[in-house]
C-alpha cells in the first residue's frame, strides 16, 4: 500500500442547505456569479465557481443556523477580488450584508446571508 495515496488531497464540493433548490440556485447564479454544473433537481444541484470546489445545494426540511456563544457560524467563506464592489452590488440588490471590516494586513471581509439565512463571509485578501 502506498501511504501517499491514502491521504485526502482537496475539497471537491461544499454542501449548502436550502429550502428550495431552484430558487436558491438562481440566487447564487445571479448574485455571486456561479454557473450550473450538472442536473437541477428538486433535491439538489451543483454550482461551479470560477475556481475551487463546487457548491452542492441540497434541499433540507429545515435550514438551521449553527451558533457558538450567540455568534452565527458561517456556512462557507468565499474569496473575491474586490470586496467593496461586490458589497455595493449585493447591497443595491437588497441582499442582507453587514459592514466591511478592514483586517489591516490580512484584508477586507464582510458577512452576508443568502435567501435561506445561511451566513456567508466574503474575503478580499491582501496578497
Amino acid at each position: 500500500m502506498n501511504i501517499q495515496s491514502a491521504e485526502v488531497k482537496k475539497v471537491i464540493n461544499c454542501c449548502i442547505p436550502v429550502a428550495n433548490v431552484k430558487e436558491s440556485a438562481e440566487w447564487y447564479v445571479k448574485h455571486l456569479g456561479c454557473q450550473y454544473e450538472g442536473e437541477l433537481t428538486d433535491d439538489h444541484t451543483f454550482l461551479r465557481l470560477s475556481s475551487g470546489p463546487d457548491l452542492d445545494l441540497i434541499r433540507v426540511d429545515e435550514v438551521i443556523q449553527l451558533r457558538q456563544n450567540g455568534w452565527v457560524i458561517p456556512s462557507i467563506n468565499f474569496h473575491c477580488d474586490d470586496a467593496k464592489v461586490l458589497h455595493e452590488s449585493l447591497k443595491v440588490n437588497g441582499i442582507q450584508v453587514e459592514e466591511i471590516v478592514d483586517h489591516s494586513w490580512v484584508g477586507l471581509s464582510f458577512e452576508m446571508y443568502d435567501l435561506n439565512g445561511n451566513k456567508i463571509i466574503v474575503w478580499q485578501a491582501n496578497i
